[in-house]
């Protein structure tokens, strides 16, 4: 623990001092004592020290003082000591202003005392201090070690940077998405289970856990960034960083094999690996899953993650892709466990997949309130959208299979038409459903070349032009008006664009059995375009 100005002031050997200005720097730290009676002393100082002065120097112009604290300050003096009445009476007003407003602490020394008689105690003070700080470093370094030889968890570690501080303490991996507490206010617990990382760390006193550059979590302390702190707080935090990050490595390790082991018990179910219910319990044991009953598969998929892969030179077409992707992940699972805490999941290239435990009578949060705010959440925190597919529940987990191939059916053939950022359920898409098991097949293709034919095979450029306008169309109801303000273009551009397909077609729009037709072959087509391009 360092010594301060205070503590040198509180010395029984300079009872009888008195602070004259800069009382606001008294908890500055001093570590050297030194004697002026020049004042190009600046040349020779290093910082932390308590200057001595009878102010010989400045006897004939006690102003010129004023001029050399501020170099004194820069240079990291902690406080002037100076004896009066022996070279000048009193300190100038406008010293005791500068030095207040430099917050440097200028202290009136007793005149009896001889500058030995100052000088040899604090130095002692220091020299017993340092010694109790590297006795005490000792302690702190010995208890830590010990953790990381034996293995420590970070509860552990939590538990002895608590007994050093003597106060509650959290840490909040940021990699592994796990939050830790050791203390005995469930205040203090719920705030760091539940406010955000930011949140906390400009609230709380906290210290990143970071190595070369990557931060892998935040000591939190149970005090006001406010509040006064002990000073021998930076030894504590100092070790406990090295063993937190030594025992986060370990973990990260451990996590790394679950996570493999997780995706592939989950991915051997969802692909009908797993055909013998002895495989399924030995393996659902090992993450404490339970798979009796009825389950459903949600499917999160980001959109447009694979156009942002690369070029075809390899080069990402978006900085940090991977980074954006983990967070995406990462903000998915979070959601879904806060509600379902022991859901099984799998992670892919594009998408999570979770598998959602139907217990009867068993009060569980619905889906409409909890997949929106994931939606919501992934938007605003990385910029990007997900789509999320919800097959029907089924009545063994065996059958997840069916349940996961719905959710992903449902994606492809709802987002070509409708576009991403969404939630669709299998069980609500209606005629889609029946347009997803007839889209690729030869009677789809050839029905939608008997109705848009002449147009998709068209060679110049307005190709695209006039499907994107006939997709409107068929989005807006049929109204013309609306279509022209849905694509931001002049009515008449409107009626002379749907002339050109009115030609190209021989369809007549205004029969409601040929807009059936059109509509139905259009989307067959979108669906068929998206599939060739997967």
């Amino acid at each position: 623990m360092s010594v301060t100005v205070r503590d040198i002031l509180n010395m029984a050997e300079l009872k009888g001092a008195n602070v004259l200005a800069g009382a606001a720097g008294l908890d500055r730290p001093v570590s050297n004592v030194n004697v002026m009676e020049a004042p190009d002393i600046v040349r020779w100082l290093h910082g932390g020290e308590f200057i001595l002065t009878a102010a010989y120097a400045f006897r004939s112009d006690p102003e010129s003082l004023m001029a050399l604290l501020e170099q004194m300050r820069d240079s990291g003096v902690s406080a002037l000591g100076i004896k009066l009445k022996r070279f000048i009476d009193e300190l100038p007003s406008s010293c005791i202003a500068e030095a207040d407003r430099l917050c440097l602490p200028v202290v009136e020394l007793p005149s009896h005392l001889a500058f030995g008689d100052i000088i040899f105690p604090i130095l002692s003070k220091i020299v017993d201090e340092s010694v109790g700080d590297v006795r005490f470093s000792e302690a702190i370094l010995r208890s830590f070690y010990s953790l990381m030889a034996s293995g420590g968890t970070i509860q552990q570690i939590l538990y002895t940077i608590r007994s050093f501080l003597r106060e509650d303490v959290g840490y909040i991996d940021v990699i592994g998405r796990e939050r830790y507490v050791c203390g005995a206010s469930r205040d203090f617990d719920e705030t760091v289970h539940c406010d955000t990382v930011q949140s906390l760390i400009h609230s709380y006193i906290s210290e990143p856990v970071a190595l070369a550059g990557k931060i892998y979590g935040y000591i939190v302390i149970n005090v006001l960034i406010s509040d006064d702190v002990d000073r021998q707080w930076s030894l504590v935090l100092e070790h406990a960083k090295s063993a937190v990050l030594v025992c986060a490595q370990r973990d990260m390790v451990a996590r790394e094999t679950e996570r493999r082991y997780r995706d592939e018990f989950v991915q051997d179910l969802l692909f009908k690996n797993i055909r013998f219910e002895r495989e399924l319990w030995a393996r659902a044991e090992r993450f404490d899953w339970d798979f009796r009953g009825r389950f459903q598969v949600i499917v999160a998929d980001i959109d447009g993650y694979k156009s942002c892969i690369g070029d075809s030179d390899g080069n990402p077409k978006c900085i940090g892709l991977e980074e954006k992707r983990e967070k995406i992940i990462g903000i998915c699972v979070d959601a879904m466990r806060a509600s379902y805490p022991k859901i099984p999941y799998t992670t892919m290239t594009d998408m999570v997949v979770f598998l959602l435990p139907l217990k009867e009578g068993s009060p569980m949060p619905p889906l409409k309130d909890i997949l929106p705010r994931i939606r919501a959440m992934v938007k605003e925190r990385t910029g990007f959208s997900v789509t999320v597919g919800v097959g029907e529940p089924k009545e063994s987990c065996f059958l997840c299979h069916e349940s996961y191939d719905e959710a992903r059916e449902a994606i492809n053939t709802i987002r070509p038409i409708m576009g991403g950022d969404r939630e669709v359920y299998w069980g609500r898409m209606g005629m889609y459903s029946v347009l997803a098991s007839i889209s690729g097949s030869t009677e789809s293709e050839r029905f939608y070349m008997s109705q848009l034919g002449p147009l998709i095979t068209m060679k110049d450029e307005g190709r695209s032009e006039l499907l994107d306008t006939l997709e409107a169309l068929v989005h807006c109801n049929w109204s013309l008006k609306n279509t022209a303000s849905h694509l931001c273009v002049h009515y008449n551009t409107l009626r002379y664009r749907m002339e050109k397909v009115h030609q190209l077609l021989g369809s007549d729009l205004e029969s409601s059995d040929d807009r059936l037709s059109v509509a139905m072959a259009l989307k067959l087509y979108v669906l068929s375009r998206d599939r060739t391009f997967r």
